[in-house]
């Protein structure tokens, strides 16, 4: 309720007003920002989701692509621990941990070969 004096008289002027009407708007900026924000929540959800996925998804391929090249090392160098050195050493190339290894049981094939070829030499 408001009242206002009248000026130059005894009355006041009074008004009221329900109440809805001063907090009508106030609600529907408050349901506006609920929705906002539950719009906004299951966006980073689901980019949140996505990005997981993708994650997974690169872990597992580089992941299999590693194991993949120890699994072929692993083969060659079991092939010339009995004595398959004519074995194709493969991932001599790449730059990382994995060729170095390839690089190593190369250098091992070819010292074996020499020691072979030494001993019948004597032999």
């Amino acid at each position: 309720m408001v009242c206002v004096p009248i000026e130059g008289t005894t009355y006041v002027l009074a008004a009221t007003a329900p109440l809805e009407e001063f907090t009508e708007a106030a609600k529907f900026m408050q349901e506006s920002a609920a929705q906002f924000a539950l719009k906004t929540r299951n966006i980073v959800i689901g980019i949140l989701a996505g990005t997981l996925v993708l994650i997974g998804f690169t872990v597992a391929f580089y992941g299999y692509k590693l194991t993949g090249r120890i699994k072929s090392l692993t083969q060659v160098a079991d092939r010339i621990s009995v004595g398959d050195l004519e074995a194709k050493v493969t991932g001599i190339g790449s730059k990382d941990e994995i060729g170095e290894l390839a690089l190593a049981i190369k250098r091992m094939q070819e010292s074996i070969r020499l020691a072979i070829k030494r001993m019948k030499e004597r032999g």
